[in-house]
């Protein structure tokens, strides 16, 4: 098929995302405002935050909220050089239900429609994982909204085991969902 055949020939890279470049936080948010994917990687927690509009500006303030001593990468993921998506890698976040010294949490998005699909997932997953090696971490924690179900079965084929439903954390197509925290030991 094409897309079998396009996995073998797009050269993935990652460059750090600059929250100073009007063109990485304009392409941000338009990626965040997409109406088909917005509700598969930002937690809205009601029908009005989820109504909210991202501006390149809120992208701005965002990359300005990072300290320098932060442990977290932010990604730009270019297929033959061109931004097809967003991959994160944090260590040891607040955000981590598991509370264990040495964890890592990871975060991906294909935004580009045109490379969804196509092994991009698989690819960037093992570059987070590898990241994650080199960093010291022992673990990875990952959280996946229950609705999305492709996403909740690409984890499980790695290897994430589900350790915890958080009930009632996000708010998508008119009510309250869980979120499915997922856990590998590396």
């Amino acid at each position: 098929t094409q897309n079998s055949t396009r996995r073998y020939l797009m050269n993935l890279t990652y460059r750090t995302i600059d929250y100073n470049s009007a063109d990485d936080c304009e392409l941000l948010a338009r990626w965040y405002n997409d109406r088909s994917s917005r509700h598969l990687h930002i937690l809205f927690t009601s029908a009005e935050n989820a109504a909210e509009t991202f501006t390149p500006e809120h992208f701005q303030r965002l990359g300005q909220s990072f300290s320098a001593e932060s442990t977290r990468h932010d990604l730009m993921v270019l297929v033959d050089g061109v931004p097809a998506g967003e991959a994160r890698i944090e260590m040891d976040p607040p955000k981590l239900l598991t509370k264990r010294p040495n964890t890592a949490w990871i975060y991906l998005m294909i935004a580009e429609p045109n490379f969804r699909r196509c092994g991009l997932g698989t690819r960037i997953t093992d570059h987070l994982e590898s990241l994650a090696v080199d960093t010291g971490a022992e673990r990875i924690e990952a959280g996946i909204f229950e609705y999305n179900a492709p996403s909740l079965s690409f984890f499980t084929r790695r290897g994430y085991t589900e350790f915890q439903r958080r009930p009632n954390r996000i708010w998508w197509d008119g009510r309250m969902w869980n979120e499915v925290r997922l856990l590998k030991t590396l």
